[in-house]
């Protein structure tokens, strides 16, 4: 028996491990716990904002500087852009993986602490290259030339815009409200953009006489104004065009769904009772939806292309194994043009809600959507397409609530 003891001290210290062992998972699971947890996350959501912004504004600040000064400008902060973009991709890489484990992995709350060090590290470098920029340019200011093309260049927009509302009234006529919806977003958006850079432009022309730091200034906020009003005027146009787009197809695709419903009924015959039973639910319940939706096609195009996709997402669902390979590429044929409508459609959306202000949860989503989508292209068969472009969709959807959400909460 003289191992007894032995094995009473080595149990002992086993039960206290056990014990020390609950005891963190329990306090990791503790409200305060949790709450800590979400704060990290969330430093670090904003620090990754606050460094895409600032790279955004140096991007305007370096294209400014090589127009008023030839490339004369010292290099620092080219340099230091160029570190804070790297840093910046790979800190959203490392935030995208660390927030796919946040659930399941204790050491995901510390990969994202490590994340935010390295974006303030990244933020803190470009803000000195600034300040060291902005000094050379008060140094060496000679900014008529440049506000003078700011001005042609709002000017030049302007009249290359011609009346955006149009495509709102061509819509109009035509379409349900909710139809054209993002169009006027988007119009709104723009009349803003530029509004707020006729407004910056025009404290440039005030100042151009005084130090170029605050010439400097209104002409990157004008700048960055343009490109925002570029950025909404396409957005309009891409939603004209995908109502149109829709309104054409939207009989071809409720008659392909139709067809794939009656074959959904030959496939009925074929698998076992229990199984046909609830194949047959399925099946009336897409026929019913269908009868519902056709009258909206004409006036409502996307709404009923969207419902589409989502029919065929449950039809697919419940036909499940009863299908052969040739039968699941085919329908995967069928469902990719509506379903890839859908995903641009929602991604559109989604990008013009992201961009008016969001978390960086939102950003990973909207980059994962516009991964998929892009996957969807290289896919090696119409199921494998249709799956990428199905989860293009549910990131899309995922960044427009977390964009929502994150503004929501500033409100």
């Amino acid at each position: 028996m003289e191992w007894l003891p032995w094995v009473v001290v080595f149990g002992t210290t086993g039960v206290l491990c056990l014990v020390v062992g609950f005891a963190i998972r329990g306090f990791r699971r503790t409200p305060r716990a949790r709450a800590r947890r979400e704060v990290t996350w969330t430093h670090t959501g904003q620090a990754l904002l606050r460094l895409d912004t600032a790279i955004e504004e140096s991007d305007i600040e370096l294209g400014l500087s090589g127009a008023l000064y030839g490339g004369t400008a010292p290099r620092t902060l080219a340099a230091a852009r160029a570190y804070a973009a790297n840093a910046r991709d790979d800190a959203f890489a490392r935030y995208q993986q660390a927030l796919d484990r946040k659930e399941t992995h204790p050491g995901a709350v510390r990969e994202a602490r490590h994340v935010g060090d390295l974006a303030n590290r990244a933020l803190l470098k470009l803000e000195n290259a600034q300040l060291e920029h902005q000094k050379w340019l008060t140094a060496n200011a000679d900014a008529p030339a440049q506000v003078a093309a700011a001005r042609e260049r709002l000017t030049e927009i302007v009249a290359g815009l011609g009346d955006p509302t149009a495509l709102e009234r061509d819509l109009a006529e035509q379409f349900d409200d909710a139809e054209w919806a993002p169009v006027k977003d988007a119009n709104d958006a723009l009349e803003k953009a530029l509004t707020e850079a006729e407004r910056a432009i025009a404290r440039a022309e005030e100042n151009v006489d005084k130090p170029a730091k605050s010439v400097m200034a209104n002409l990157a906020a004008g700048e960055k104004y343009l490109r925002a009003a570029e950025s909404a005027s396409l957005a309009a146009d891409q939603a004209h065009r995908g109502v149109i787009d829709a309104s054409i197809a939207v009989a071809s695709e409720l008659s392909s769904m139709r067809a794939d419903i009656a074959k959904g009924v030959a496939l009925q015959k074929t698998v076992p009772a229990d199984a046909a039973e609830r194949v047959g639910e399925e099946l009336d319940r897409a026929l019913a939806s269908v009868e519902k939706i056709e009258p909206r096609a004409d006036r409502e195009p996307t709404a009923v292309i969207t419902e589409i996709s989502r029919i065929r997402d449950r039809l697919d669902l419940a036909l499940g194994n009863a299908r052969t390979a040739r039968d699941r590429i085919e329908g995967a044929r069928n469902a990719l043009p509506a379903t890839m409508s859908t995903a641009r459609r929602t991604i559109a959306h989604a990008e013009a809600v992201v961009m008016q202000g969001s978390s960086a949860d939102a950003r990973v989503r909207l980059t994962e959507a516009n991964d998929a989508l892009a996957a969807s292209r290289s896919a090696e068969d119409a199921v494998a397409a249709l799956d990428a472009v199905r989860r293009a969709i549910r990131h899309a959807e995922d960044a427009e609530a977390l964009a929502n959400y994150a503004r929501g909460r500033r409100a």
